[in-house]
Parts: structure tokens; C-alpha cells; sequence
């Protein structure tokens, strides 16, 4: 039936069929628990077919732009930016309490023990993902229609809450580019409950795609929302510029730099006495997570 509709799309004159041969286990995800191919696949599937695995292979992966991308998720139309009034109800009522908030990686009590130690230098890591753990992510991007803004703030608040235990996590997280689009802005993350991943990884990408089109300046943000901080760590994607330090602490920041064939994680953070809280061992625990949310999708994000 696949063949029938692809030749009658492709306006082929009609003829009998004949017989082919063709192998495609390589063309298909590494398991069956998602949704079958949209029929508008089909016709690339079967014109893939004909070629040679290998080529298969490399087209599978060139057809993705340089990942799924919020920007080329989003497709909001040129609508007139919202009014003053309705952007700051939108941020107070998305931030205006910090009830079971965490907006920083040090538990509850390790401030005062912070203080108390001389301070040490900052410490960087840097790691790259490639091979399996890189395929992984795009198929899972790929089939869910999840961009990796998504992937990458879903994980980071997850380890906030590895750390500080807290119902909400709140960080920065920045755009591409220059400008105010490319500032870190709050962003706040439910990560207790016991909504499975795939629609809380959604939610947060719609709670993303919503903030995009509410960006403000962070001055002006900091005059509507007067908490002693914002956030204490921030993301940020390609060539952004660098996250703004928000409060007495220097922020943690992660740099993203998503290629081709590649995609290099490098965060930069103080040094702190808590159990495991180095840069090293963080992003190898966000990296954890990150592998892990793409292999588990029908888990809760505790």
C-alpha cells in the first residue's frame, strides 16, 4: 500500500509491480515503543531503499537541521509584542513567589559554611558527546518533536534538584544570537510531581516558546521581580553572550555548542565544599541525565 500511494505521488505511469529486495532494519529506530512513521515518511523511506545502507545512514542524519532547535520549532507569526502590562503580569505570575523554589545548586544550610571557607578558584569541564549517546538524543528529538533547549534545561533542573531537594528549580537560560533575545532570562522548573517525562519535557518546551515571546530586559525584570536573586546558574546555546552574573555568587554557567556531528558541553563553576558539587563531577551527573531522560521517557523526572 506504502509503494502504491509513493509511485501515485510521484506521478509514475502504471505498471505492474515488481519484485525488490530491501533491507530496512537500518532505517528504523533502535526500538518500537514510538509512534509509527507519518505517512508523508513512507515516500522517504522507500526512496532511501534503493540505496546503498551507508547512504541511508548519512541521509537519515543530514535531513535533521543542526538539531531540533527551538527557533525552528517555533512558529509563531509576526504578531505586535505584547504591552508592558501584560509582560510583567506574565513574569509575576510565572515568578512572583519563591515557594519551594531553589534558584542555586547550594543546599538548604550551606551558605553560612560557604562564607565560612576562603574563597577557592573556579572550576572548569568540558566534555563532547558523539557516537551512540549523540544519536540517541537527535532520534529522541527527532521522533518527539523535543528541541535540545528542552533536552538540556529539563536535565539541568533535575540536578538542581539532586542538589538542593527542592520542589522548583530556577536558572537562566539563554537564546542565540545578540541582543536581549540572546540575555539569560529565569526560567522555572517544576521537577516534583508525578508527570512522566515525554509531556513534562512538552509542557516545558511550550513553557520555553512562551518566554521567547516575553523577553524583556533583565534590569527590568529584576525591577518587577525583587528577590534577592534570580538565578545563580544559567545556560547558554551558540554564540550567546555570556550569562550575567544575578546575585553575590558567581553563577554557574553552561556553554552549548551544538554541531553536525557533535555536541560540546562546557560548564564553568565556583568552588563549593558540598558532596559532589565540582564541575567536574556535575556535568558528568548532567550528562547522566541527559542520556538517561532520552532512554527513559515513560519515567517521572524524580
Amino acid at each position: 500500500i506504502a509503494a502504491h500511494r509513493f509511485e501515485r505521488r510521484a506521478g509514475f505511469p502504471a505498471a505492474p509491480f515488481e519484485s525488490v529486495r530491501c533491507d530496512l532494519r537500518h532505517l528504523l529506530p533502535d526500538d518500537d515503543s514510538g509512534p509509527p512513521l507519518p505517512e508523508r515518511d513512507v515516500a522517504t523511506v522507500l526512496a532511501r531503499a534503493a540505496r546503498p545502507e551507508t547512504d541511508a545512514r548519512a541521509d537519515a542524519d543530514a535531513e535533521d537541521p543542526v538539531w531540533l532547535r527551538l527557533r525552528a520549532l517555533d512558529q509563531t507569526d509576526d504578531r505586535a509584542a505584547p504591552e508592558p502590562e501584560r509582560l510583567r503580569d506574565y513574569w509575576l505570575e510565572r515568578l512572583g513567589a519563591l515557594d519551594e523554589t531553589a534558584t542555586g545548586f547550594d543546599p538548604a544550610g550551606s551558605d553560612e559554611s560557604a562564607e565560612a571557607t576562603p574563597p577557592q578558584p573556579a572550576q572548569r569541564a568540558s566534555q563532547s558527546l558523539d557516537g551512540e549517546s549523540l544519536r540517541s538524543i537527535r532520534r529522541f528529538g527527532r521522533r518527539h518533536g523535543i528541541a535540545l533547549e528542552t533536552l538540556l534545561a529539563g536535565a539541568w533542573a533535575v540536578l538542581m534538584n539532586r542538589y538542593t531537594k527542592a520542589r522548583c528549580s530556577q536558572f537562566g537560560i539563554a537564546g542565540e544570537g545578540e541582543g536581549e533575545g540572546a540575555a539569560p532570562l529565569p526560567l522555572r522548573v517544576r521537577t516534583a510531581g508525578r508527570t512522566k517525562l515525554l509531556p513534562w519535557l512538552l509542557e516545558l518546551q511550550a513553557d520555553l516558546q512562551a518566554q521567547r515571546r516575553a523577553t524583556v530586559p533583565l534590569a527590568q525584570l529584576r525591577q518587577w521581580l525583587p528577590q534577592p536573586s534570580l538565578f545563580e546558574s544559567a545556560l547558554a546555546f551558540g554564540d550567546a553572550g555570556a550569562p550575567a552574573p544575578d546575585g553575590a555568587h558567581a553563577p554557574i554557567e553552561l556553554r552549548v555548542d551544538a554541531g553536525d556531528d557533535s555536541l560540546a558541553l562546557n560548564l564553568h563553576c565556583p568552588h563549593r565544599s558540598a558532596d559532589g558539587y565540582d564541575a567536574a563531577t556535575m556535568l558528568e551527573r548532567l550528562i547522566v541525565l541527559l542520556e538517561g531522560i532520552v532512554s527513559n521517557p515513560d519515567k517521572m523526572p524524580s
